[in-house]
Parts: structure tokens; sequence; C-alpha cells
């Protein structure tokens, strides 16, 4: 298995479990924790996929680290998701939709958690039936992934300001 590229010899898959309930604790998650598991892929954030038993139904959840080497400010860039993830769903319930990605607050409303190691943890509703890919297979699917970039693009057109923060100085 591996998250973010590389595997921490020194975790295994009860480690994995008890470092997601302990920050799933201080999220308004749905359920008992079940289980968790490194989230292959990535390159940027240490990315766990939690499962909580909700009644009948088991819910995931998508639990990241935020990589304070990259982003220096996790305040600022939790700030930019929630207002860009705030000013979408608002836009998709205007036209009867659902937007698909949510983030979940913690337990006292914010959108991000520090833990006792001074790391920042954020945590996505999973979106079931989700693909990603390293490599786009198809000119088709190109193009699909360029569509869907432009309705995102042209939704955040009316982002009310002020500016989103600029979270890697000089990136863009």
């Amino acid at each position: 298995m591996r998250t973010d590229g590389h595997r921490r010899a020194n975790q295994t898959p009860d480690t994995w479990s008890s470092l997601a309930a302990e920050i799933g604790s201080a999220f308004a998650v749905n359920g008992e924790f079940l289980r968790a598991m490194p989230w292959a892929g990535g390159h940027i954030h240490q990315t766990l996929l939690a499962e909580y038993e909700d009644g009948a139904a088991v819910r995931r959840y998508v639990l990241q680290k935020i990589n304070r080497h990259v982003f220096r400010r996790p305040d600022q860039v939790m700030e930019n998701i929630d207002r860009v993830l705030r000013h979408l769903a608002a836009k998709a319930e205007r036209r009867g939709a659902t937007y698909p990605l949510r983030l979940v607050p913690t337990r006292n409303g914010q959108p991000f958690f520090v833990d006792r190691r001074g790391e920042a943890w954020r945590v996505y509703e999973f979106v079931e039936g989700s693909v990603s890919y390293d490599v786009v297979p198809s000119p088709a699917l190109a193009f699909e992934a360029a569509r869907a970039f432009g309705a995102f693009l042209r939704d955040l057109a009316d982002l009310p300001p002020p500016r989103l923060h600029e979270t890697i100085p000089h990136f863009h």
C-alpha cells in the first residue's frame, strides 16, 4: 500500500486505524468508526479512507493531513476550499442539484482540525462511484475532464470578494 507515494515502514493497518479514529473523532462524521486504510494515489497529502457504520449503512470519508511543507498556511487553504465549496453548493442547489464534493466540518464547525502533534487535517465525504486517473486513457475522457473543468470555472466566475488566498506564493 502507499499514500503520497510512500508508506512509512513503521505504520501498520492498526496504526492507520488508530490515527483515523483519533482524527475522525474531531469531525462531525456519521456513525461509529470501523476501520481505515491508506488511500493510494496523490503526491502531496497523507490520505486515509475511513469507514463508519451508520445504522445499516457504511459511510466512507476521506481524511487528509495537509502537507505543511507545501502549504505553510493550512488555515488559508481551508478558508479557500470552504468558500469555494459553499459557493458551488449554493449554485447547485439553485439548479435543483447537489454538489458532490462536501467538506465535513469539525464538531465545533471549523473546516479543519489541528491534532496534538500540530498537524492540520480535513475530512471530505467520499464520493461513491468516483474514479480518478493518473493518465487519461482516451481523448474522449480528456474532453469530458476539460468540459467539467470549464463548468467549474464558469461556476466560480461570480465568487464574491475577497480574493482567494495565494496559498503557494508565486506558483501561478
